[in-house]
């Protein structure tokens, strides 16, 4: 979790992070590849992410309607550890607290015993989940606070936004225009000082 949360700050991405996070847990595991699976909800697919074998190309996607490792991942409560041809998968549901956000995948044989492993990974899967959700809800506020600001600004009639002592705390791009005055000059002003 600390080292998603590092990632996420010093990538300010989700997918640069995940990268970090799934090279540190192949060291932790001393697996082959681990990589991480994001469900994309409008198109009904689960997009990777991030993995930490260079060889996978990123935004691959695999349908949601098809049973792949990725796919049932979403299905699954509890990590689970199955084969798929030679290699053996270790599958982890990414639940977040409204809905399931993807599958962790780590492949390969692990430096420790299987029930060790389905513990590890199911605490880590679960932290994972809230530190992704909390980040794509972060996300999902700042979109629609730079939609609220477009439409401001896109207004054509004089807006001036001012807080319960009638300080200016908001202008919108008409009135900046119009007064022939810079945004900043006006924030904290009396209202008074910029219509009197």
């Amino acid at each position: 979790s600390l080292v998603f949360s590092r990632g996420v700050r010093s990538a300010a991405s989700l997918g640069p992070a995940l990268e970090i996070v799934a090279h540190e847990a192949n060291a932790l595991f001393g697996t082959r590849r681990t990589s991480v699976w994001l469900h994309d909800r409008r198109a009904r697919q689960l997009v990777l992410t991030a993995s930490s074998d260079p060889g996978l190309e990123t935004g691959a996607r695999a349908g949601a309607e098809f049973d792949s490792p990725p796919t049932r991942g979403l299905r699954l409560e509890r990590p689970q550890i199955t084969s798929d041809g030679n290699d053996r998968l270790l599958i982890a549901p990414l639940r977040g607290w409204r809905r399931a956000l993807g599958t962790l995948i780590v492949e390969g044989p692990a430096a420790v015993d299987d029930e060790q492993l389905i513990e590890l990974v199911h605490e880590m899967s679960r932290q994972l989940a809230a530190e992704i959700e909390n980040v794509q809800l972060l996300d999902q506020v700042f979109r629609q606070r730079r939609l609220l600001e477009d439409t401001f600004n896109s207004l054509t009639d004089l807006v001036i936004v001012t807080d319960s002592e009638l300080r200016v705390v908001q202008v919108n791009d008409a009135c900046v225009g119009r007064l022939s005055r810079p945004r900043e000059e006006m924030l904290g002003l009396e209202l008074a000082a910029i219509v009197g």
